[in-house]
């Protein structure tokens, strides 16, 4: 038996670390004390415990980099849903921080591959037909309606009086024909507000 220095209790030597520096070959501490103050220890220094694991990480990983990368994948197919949404946050973050970069290098991105724009978008036009196809038979009447010059498209936005090129917006895809006019800038605010509604 041994008597702990932290907590004052005597216990089995088992409950007690190895250490070659002591007589008795063990820890003054018993584990679960030990576990406490490292635990303690890490929530003090957290930033300069974040920078050793990091550091120790990256040496590990130069020194067996397939290692790491095969255990990386199994982690992955093992917890796919927790990485696809790990990913999202991340992306959402790094997208809410730097929205004008991004805004920048999709434009740049666009006007370099004019082709494989015109791809992508017809491919995610197909896509919303076949997932939405209320939404784009709503669509097909009310172009159809200004082309038959039954509904004159504004030229300012019905929100925030900007001139431009006005877009039609449904509150019921049921109703085709009754619209509001909305800039890209303000019918993009709305679809965001109705989906925050939708998610409570």
């Amino acid at each position: 038996m041994k008597r702990c220095r932290a907590c004052r209790v005597e216990k089995d030597e088992s409950e007690f670390g190895n250490c070659k520096k002591t007589k008795s070959g063990l820890l003054a501490r018993c584990k679960s004390c030990m576990t406490i103050a490292k635990r303690k220890s890490k929530n003090k220094n957290r930033e300069e415990y974040l920078r050793k694991s990091r550091e120790y990480a990256k040496r590990e990983y130069e020194k067996n980099p397939d290692k790491y990368r095969e255990r990386h994948k199994k982690w992955i197919e093992n917890n796919l849903d927790k990485y696809i949404e790990s990913n999202k946050k991340s992306c959402k973050k790094k997208y809410e921080n730097n929205k004008e970069y991004y805004a920048k290098q999709s434009k740049s991105w666009k006007e370099i591959n004019p082709e494989r724009t015109k791809e992508l978008a017809r491919k995610h036009s197909k896509i919303s037909k076949e997932r939405y196809p209320e939404k784009n038979q709503a669509r097909l009447i009310v172009s159809g309606a200004i082309r038959k010059g039954e509904i004159v498209r504004p030229t300012i936005c019905s929100r925030c009086k900007k001139e431009g090129y006005i877009e039609g917006h449904h509150y019921d895809f049921n109703k085709p024909l009754d619209v509001i006019w909305l800039c890209r800038k303000c019918h993009a605010k709305e679809h965001l507000q109705n989906k925050r509604k939708k998610d409570g």
